[in-house]
């Protein structure tokens, strides 16, 4: 993934411009190829952290499972227009967090948190971190491990640009810590 990351930056002019999505009308919803919440959460993670703007196909908050057209268009009043559910709270609490880190940014500075090119900041077996925005950022870690896989960690993540003693927030798991020495932190 992070050689993929790099040649599109170095082979497109302007990342942030792109449009970012996992599902689309032409093709079968990802909760058709699984129905492992812990999957389709660091796919959607991803989706709304990394360059570009991101795109959620209708339903996939709701984890519609169509295979094909007409079957991967349902109907979205099927849901019942639930906001409980796993996907949807993950979602919002994403946005909630990448619209507080915005809100911070002074636009008056060099690069705002929209259009700060995301690093990989840790790439180690099935498990990345990506960081995005600089003085005021948000760090994605995420995995393809699934919630049936043994515990992965624990990991120290470097090179996020938080300050000894910044706070730090898991938005899915509304857990927090104080960040170590050159900013780093550790999460299993």
């Amino acid at each position: 993934m992070e050689y993929e990351h790099k040649l599109l930056a170095s082979t497109c002019q302007d990342t942030t411009l792109l449009g970012t999505f996992t599902e689309n009308q032409d093709q079968p919803r990802l909760g058709y190829y699984t129905q492992d919440v812990a999957l389709l959460k660091n796919a959607l993670a991803f989706t709304l952290l990394s360059d570009g703007i991101p795109v959620i196909y209708y339903g996939a908050e709701h984890q519609f499972t169509g295979l094909k057209d007409p079957d991967n268009r349902e109907a979205l009043w099927t849901s019942g227009y639930k906001t409980d559910g796993p996907l949807y709270t993950a979602m919002a609490a994403i946005n909630a967090a990448r619209n507080a880190v915005a809100a911070n940014v002074d636009y008056s500075y060099w690069s705002p948190y929209w259009t700060w090119k995301s690093k990989f900041i840790m790439p180690v077996g099935d498990v990345i971190a990506v960081r995005k925005g600089y003085d005021y950022g948000i760090v994605g870690v995420m995995t393809n491990q699934g919630s049936a896989a043994a515990d992965l960690g624990p990991y120290t993540i470097t090179d996020t640009n938080f300050l000894e003693g910044d706070f730090v927030m898991d938005v899915i798991a509304c857990t927090t810590q104080t960040a170590g020495q050159y900013g780093e932190y550790s999460f299993l």
